[in-house]
């Protein structure tokens, strides 16, 4: 599998290579201010993809279908609140991102994935590594430690099992998605 092992620097395709991202974010009602603020920031880049929003919950779901510009599908969860970044819920929040993000890479669509409390300023496909099966920010590039907060996986056989051995890791325990994915990166 190639990681491109980079922070975003001068653009690498320009839109020579055109891929179609699907943008997925996930959000529940007690997060919702920050999605507010994300569609904001995305709405003035004007960029054509599609955006699917997955509500956590029924209050944040039947607030997001007043937009029409977003898919809004809906997860099995319920927790309306915000939850501590430490806590049972929210790890068992972000266990579940990964059951998002395989079903829209079987349906053959690459994914960005970003988390909502981000802000973009500009298209940031242009930075994205056209050859790249998953591309991710470092959190910490001493010790190359990948974010879970924004990633783009490109839909093939080989990220498709990976998103899948990561999923089932996060199925029998609830943790932060990001340690998971870090193992399993250095076993790929």
């Amino acid at each position: 599998m190639n990681v491109l092992n980079r922070s975003f620097s001068p653009s690498l395709s320009h839109r020579s290579i055109t891929t179609t991202w699907t943008i997925l974010l996930t959000v529940n009602d007690g997060f919702y201010d920050f999605f507010q603020n994300w569609w904001a920031h995305f709405d003035r880049l004007h960029m054509p993809q599609k955006v699917v929003v997955v509500a956590e919950d029924y209050v944040v779901y039947a607030k997001l279908k007043s937009n029409a510009h977003i898919a809004v599908e809906r997860s099995q969860l319920s927790q309306t609140a915000a939850h501590d970044y430490d806590g049972k819920e929210y790890k068992k929040m972000v266990s579940t991102r990964t059951q998002h993000i395989l079903r829209h890479l079987r349906a053959g669509e690459d994914v960005l994935y970003t988390d909502v409390d981000t802000v973009w300023r500009r298209d940031p496909t242009d930075y994205l590594d056209p050859h790249a099966d998953l591309v991710a920010q470092l959190d910490q590039p001493h010790l190359h430690l990948y974010c879970t907060g924004f990633m783009g996986i490109r839909s093939n056989a080989r990220t498709i099992q990976f998103v899948e051995r990561w999923g089932t890791v996060l199925a029998k325990t609830p943790q932060k998605n990001q340690k998971i994915l870090n193992l399993l990166l250095r076993q790929t």
